[in-house]
C-alpha cells in the first residue's frame, strides 16, 4: 500500500472517562489540539493562486498531516490541489504517487465520471514524464514530437503542461515563432501563469 493511502487511513482512539471528559471541555472552548487543517488548507490554496506552487506543494502536505486520520473529502481535495502544483512543477514522479493515492481514496466513490478523470490523467502522466525525461536529454526535437499528441487546451491537468512544454520545446528548438503561438493560446487560457507569459514575452522578441 502506498505511504500517502496508509498516512489517510482512519484510526480509533478508545478514550477513558477522564480522558473523554478533557476533549469535550476542549471542544466546548473552542481549544483544538495543533494547526487546524482548514486554515492550512486555505493558506496552501493562497500560496497556489499566488503562482508559489513549490510553497504551496508545502503548505498542502502541512494541511494532509493536520488531517491525519480522517478520510474525507477534505483530503481528497487537498491531493486534487497538490497533484496540480507537482504537475505544473514539472515533478511528474510525485504528481503520479499523488494521484495513485487519489484513486486509493476513489474507490468507493459512487461517481464514476471522477473515476475515469483520475485514470486518464494517471495513464496520462506517464507518458508526459517520458517526454519531459526527453526534453532534459536535450533532444528537443523528439521532444516536441511527444509532447504533440498529449498538449490539449481541454481543461485537463496533463493536456495543459503538455502544451506548456510542447512550447519550450519549440523555444529550444528556435522555433520562436510557433512558440510565441502556442504560449499566446496557452495564457489566452491561463492568464495567471506567469512563468508562460513571461516566455511568450521572451518569443515574441525573438520572432
Amino acid at each position: 500500500m502506498k505511504p500517502e493511502v496508509l498516512k489517510i487511513k482512519r484510526r480509533v482512539v478508545n478514550l477513558g472517562p477522564a480522558a473523554f471528559a478533557v476533549c469535550a471541555a476542549l471542544l466546548l472552548t473552542g481549544c483544538s489540539k495543533g494547526p487546524d487543517k482548514y486554515e492550512l488548507r486555505e493558506s496552501a490554496i493562497a500560496l497556489y493562486e499566488a503562482g508559489d506552487c513549490s510553497g504551496a506543494i508545502g503548505a498542502f502536505n502541512e494541511a494532509l498531516e493536520a488531517s491525519d486520520g480522517q478520510v474525507s473529502d477534505l483530503q481528497f481535495d487537498i491531493l486534487k490541489y497538490r497533484g496540480e502544483c507537482e504537475i505544473r512543477t514539472g515533478d511528474y514522479v510525485a504528481a503520479r504517487s499523488t494521484y495513485e493515492a487519489l484513486v486509493e481514496l476513489d474507490k468507493d466513490s459512487t461517481d464514476s465520471g471522477r473515476s475515469e478523470e483520475l485514470l486518464s490523467q494517471l495513464g496520462a502522466l506517464d507518458k508526459i514524464k517520458d517526454a519531459a525525461d526527453i526534453f532534459r536529454s536535450g533532444n528537443y526535437a523528439d521532444a516536441y514530437d511527444a509532447f504533440k499528441p498529449l498538449a490539449q487546451l481541454d481543461g485537463s491537468l496533463t493536456g495543459r503542461a503538455a502544451v506548456y512544454d510542447l512550447a519550450l520545446s519549440a523555444e529550444y528548438m528556435g522555433n520562436y515563432e510557433e512558440a510565441y503561438t502556442v504560449l499566446r493560446e496557452y495564457t489566452a487560457m491561463y492568464p495567471d501563469d506567469e512563468a508562460a507569459l513571461k516566455e511568450m514575452h521572451f518569443c515574441e522578441t525573438r520572432r
